[in-house]
């Protein structure tokens, strides 16, 4: 199972952040991200996908070098 969330810049602020989650459907969460940067002036507002059946894990684990 899939979720999306989409991150973005609010109105006043320098840095990223949450704004919406829990988006079921990847064409929803395009949907409201276009909307928040049109109507309420969100930048770089971008669709994170969240794949629920993978380990939350890897996902950090990829990142980092052996070691660590």
């Amino acid at each position: 199972m899939k979720e999306y969330a989409v991150w973005g810049i609010p109105p006043g602020e320098q840095e990223e952040t949450l704004l919406l989650t829990r988006i079921e459907k990847g064409s929803k969460a395009i949907a409201l991200a276009n909307e928040l940067m049109k109507t309420h002036g969100v930048t770089k507002a971008r669709v994170q996908t969240i794949d629920m059946n993978e380990c939350p894990s890897k996902l950090w684990k990829a990142g980092l070098p052996d070691g660590v």
